[in-house]
């Protein structure tokens, strides 16, 4: 199964899926504000030949989608050549399952990036490669410290 331009339609805009925010919807608002966006980051994407889409599966709870989506959402705005659209995960599950991590989990947030006509250009899985590198290697590491709590 692959997304359709009908399909990726149906996602919400930035501002609904804020509007619809039950958790960290102020802390939100607040990352967009204060998103370090400038205008070298913006400049590349006023300068694609035609405008991407970028799908979003995400849930509100998620911490790296708090992190990151702010920065999207502002990128979007700023350049009028990022098309948003945003579906929840749980409610989606058959859409997020299509862009799985090498490890096979889902991960939170995915956002992948179209061409107009639905061809895939790019994927952001949950955070950066060097972020999930970090991760394990202070995972093992205190893991190994704190063996009573078993293995990571």
């Amino acid at each position: 199964m692959t997304i359709t331009a009908e399909q990726f339609a149906t996602g919400m805009t930035p501002d609904a899926y804020q509007e619809q925010m039950t958790q960290n919807r102020e802390a939100f608002a607040a990352n967009i504000v204060a998103a370090p966006v400038t205008a070298d980051d913006i400049a590349p994407f006023i300068g694609l030949p035609t405008p991407l889409r970028v799908l979003v599966i995400t849930e509100d709870w998620c911490g790296d989608s708090l992190a990151h989506l702010p920065v999207l959402f502002q990128l979007a705005q700023e350049s009028g050549k990022l098309h948003v659209r945003v579906f929840k995960r749980d409610e989606h599950k058959d859409l997020a399952a299509q862009f799985p991590m090498s490890t096979g989990r889902v991960a939170i947030p995915i956002i992948v990036f179209f061409s107009g006509a639905m061809h895939e250009r790019g994927r952001f899985l949950e955070r950066p490669a060097i972020a999930h590198a970090e991760m394990e290697t202070f995972m093992a590491d205190w893991f190994q410290k704190h063996p009573s709590y078993g293995n990571p």
